[in-house]
């Protein structure tokens, strides 16, 4: 996928979205934006004191949001790259590795990359990093297709 200058893979593939963590088109949430980084894609992320769990560590629940961010968006890279629908994209399982707390007020650097998919699956790895130090990472398990069972009028409740 070729980007425009300045442009990100948000803008790229999903400009209207919404997404709390990553959507070009929200004020709040976490504002993660990706760009290609070799085979994978990164991003780096202000890890805000807000998001504190225990005082200045950042909440692991938030550690595990921002692996599974980048972890599909090397997906939506994979599969944009090779022209597959991203119509139906589902996380279907997400191991996270806590190895180290990640403190809060420093800056997080974000990696995730894919492996090619089969059967329908997409399989991607996560690494968050602190001054080149690994504290977290995750495995990641996407299937591709799934359609959204329930009816719309359940939704909004």
């Amino acid at each position: 996928m070729e980007l425009i200058e300045g442009q990100t893979l948000n803008d790229a593939i999903a400009a209207g979205s919404t997404c709390w963590a990553c959507g070009p088109a929200r004020t709040d949430g976490l504002l993660l934006r990706y760009l290609p980084e070799g085979p994978g894609v990164g991003t780096a992320w202000y890890a805000d004191p807000h998001y504190h769990g225990a005082p200045g560590r950042l909440h692991n629940g938030v550690v595990a949001a921002l692996l599974e961010e980048v972890a599909g968006w090397a997906a939506y890279r994979l599969l944009t790259d090779a022209g597959i629908s991203l119509a139906g994209l589902a996380i279907a399982e997400l191991t996270v590795e806590y190895r180290q707390p990640v403190p809060t007020e420093v800056w997080v650097a974000l990696y995730g990359e894919a492996a090619p998919v089969s059967d329908g699956l997409a399989h991607t790895r996560a690494e968050l990093r602190v001054d080149d130090v690994v504290l977290a990472t995750a495995k990641c398990t996407l299937r591709t297709g799934q359609e959204l069972t329930c009816p719309p009028e359940s939704r909004s409740r």
